[in-house]
């Protein structure tokens, strides 16, 4: 797990790095202002996942943007698209062990409230092709946009290891 802890810290300080505006003077935002963008934020993710407990998949689906990603570390390829991630996802219900949930632990904000990053630590469970029931708890970074009023997430990371 260590090498996951890694690979997600190293991504989450890239992210804090660029969003490191918000206590220079290149902001845009006012200090009380942005403080309250990363509470906002911090509590999407925490609404994102209630909404990934839930039943209604459209609910779900509309904490990503249009052009989402969702990319696994050592896994399959990346996942473009909504329509792509929501194919994901029904394929993904039809297996009766699988779930998702997630703790978010911080979240930053860049200075101009545009976009911001969460880091938590996440939990998938599966069945594997032996039919076995398998669980992973890893880290995960998202990077959001703020667009129409709400914060969508663009890039899902995950790094599961059911090994």
């Amino acid at each position: 797990m260590t090498r996951h802890v890694l690979w997600a810290g190293s991504i989450a300080l890239s992210l804090t790095l660029l969003s490191a505006c918000a206590t220079t003077s290149h902001c845009t935002l006012p200090q009380p202002e942005w403080k309250s963008a990363e509470a906002a934020l911090l509590e999407a993710d925490f609404a994102w996942n209630r909404a990934a407990a839930g039943n209604d998949l459209d609910a779900l689906i509309a904490f990503w943007t249009e052009d989402a990603v969702i990319g696994f570390q050592d896994g399959p390829p990346p996942i473009v698209g909504r329509d792509a991630i929501r194919d994901f996802l029904v394929a993904n219900r039809d297996d009766p062990a699988f779930s998702i949930s997630w703790t978010p632990h911080q979240a930053w904000v860049s200075g101009d409230g545009s976009t911001g990053t969460t880091f938590g630590i996440g939990t998938i469970h599966r069945t594997a092709e032996n039919g076995r029931v398998m669980s992973s708890t890893d880290p995960y970074v998202c990077v959001w946009r703020y667009e129409d009023g709400a914060w969508r997430c663009a890039l899902d990371l995950r790094s599961p290891n059911f090994d």
